[in-house]
């Protein structure tokens, strides 16, 4: 009887090693199957991330030219009011200076 009951406890003791074994392969597993799960929806969102920062890239580089081409036609107007107020000094300067001779 003795003899059983220690069997059975040596049995009990390897079962719950080998249980304990078991679960941690289990585990293991488990894990890797969570990682790769994971690690696929990682890179689906920084593919859909990606896409996103081109597609800002993109429309923030067209307002980038869009404002430099009205800048540019700022650049423009501004130099033709510059040469028109030039102009219209000048003839305001000989009307000036012909009263002062008259």
């Amino acid at each position: 009887q003795q003899s059983a009951r220690q069997r059975l406890r040596k049995d009990a003791e390897l079962e719950l090693k080998n249980t304990k074994y078991n679960m941690s392969k289990l585990q293991e597993s488990w894990l890797k199957i969570m990682r790769t799960a994971k690690t696929k929806q990682l890179k689906k969102q920084v593919e859909i991330i990606s896409q996103n920062h081109e597609r800002d890239v993109d429309r923030r580089d067209a307002i980038l030219q869009m404002l430099d081409r009205d800048l540019d036609e700022a650049e423009e107007q501004h130099q033709v009011a510059v040469r028109s107020h030039l102009l219209n000094v000048d003839r305001l300067l000989e009307i000036q200076q012909s009263r002062l001779l008259a």
